[in-house]
């Protein structure tokens, strides 16, 4: 009498099943590679993009919170480091190994630097703004649209700040505050106009600062 054939072993099934998961894979590649224009390419790669997406947000949770501690190193900042690290950690379920975290670290010192070159965001001073498209901001063509503008008039108030103020800075703050506000449809107000002003004029003497000491470095070598 023939015994019923056992079923399969968990390992039996395990092994059937990678291959399977790993073929499905090359064959995504292949997909992608053949016609990557085709509409099964692009419904691939946003599923990818899709999946991939908490976990870049949550890196990027982690990249701003490092931003933010070495700009304001605090208590209250390194607290922040510590849930954005577990919050990855959770999104990626598995630890944040040193690796990942150097490039992280690599990349909030990236940012800040970025941000000190660049103006405060106007929607942060300037009411009802909203957060208005300016492309050739945005792709560094000009500086000619409502951004940009506003890059411009940040600068030369900062200019004024680091290599002293005279009547022709005081005439060039004038003039692209002017072309700003022409282009904004209204007058800053005193309160923005004050805002702006402190933060251009605080980058610009720490520039100055920047500049001083990088003299005196040149001068004891």
């Amino acid at each position: 009498m023939n015994k019923k054939p056992g079923k399969p072993s968990q390992r039996g099934r395990d092994g059937q099943r990678g291959p399977k998961i790993e073929q499905r894979w090359v064959d995504l590649a292949r997909q992608l590679a053949a016609n990557p224009d085709d509409p099964a390419s692009l419904r691939i790669v946003s599923a990818m993009n899709h999946a991939m997406r908490p976990a870049a947000q949550a890196a990027a949770q982690v990249v701003e919170a490092l931003a933010e501690q070495l700009s304001a190193p605090s208590e209250r900042t390194e607290t922040a480091v510590a849930a954005a690290v577990r919050h990855w950690e959770s999104v990626c379920k598995s630890p944040m190994d040193q690796e990942v975290m150097i490039g992280l670290k690599d990349e909030a010192v990236a940012l800040v630097e970025r941000r000190r070159r660049q103006p405060p965001p106007m929607e942060s001073i300037v009411a009802g703004v909203g957060e208005p498209v300016d492309m050739g901001y945005e792709l560094s063509l000009h500086l000619n649209g409502l951004r940009g503008t506003w890059h411009r008039l940040w600068a030369s108030i900062a200019m004024g700040a680091m290599m002293g103020e005279s009547p022709e800075q005081e005439e060039t703050v004038l003039t692209v505050r002017a072309q700003f506000e022409r282009l904004l449809g209204r007058s800053l107000s005193h309160d923005e106009w004050s805002l702006l002003s402190a933060h251009a004029r605080d980058h610009g003497r720490a520039m100055q600062g920047r500049l001083a000491t990088g003299t005196e470095g040149d001068q004891a070598r």
